[in-house]
């Protein structure tokens, strides 16, 4: 069977969130767009601070006030808006 190529190399980040307070939030490359994400926070400064995972079918669209606002997909591909609120687990 014919497989398209791959390429040699993928990004790191494929979506880049400035929040409210300043912090940048890069969201991990992984080809399920729908699958449980990753980002990795980065301070005005450019230190990271840690990471962040977010529910499966979940895409961010702003962060603000401790909160993530976004569109949340069902298994049909029903479109809701979801607010989570940030917090820290040690």
């Amino acid at each position: 069977m014919d497989q398209p190529s791959r390429p040699e190399l993928l990004p790191g980040y494929d979506q880049i969130v400035v929040a409210d307070d300043g912090n940048v939030w890069a969201r991990v490359y992984w080809p399920d767009l729908l699958a449980p994400a990753t980002w990795d926070v980065f301070a005005p400064s450019r230190e990271w601070l840690g990471q962040v995972r977010t529910p499966e079918g979940f895409s961010v669209s702003a962060i603000a006030g401790g909160k993530l606002v976004g569109v949340w997909r069902d298994t049909l591909g029903v479109e809701y808006v979801r607010v989570y609120r940030l917090r820290v687990e040690e």
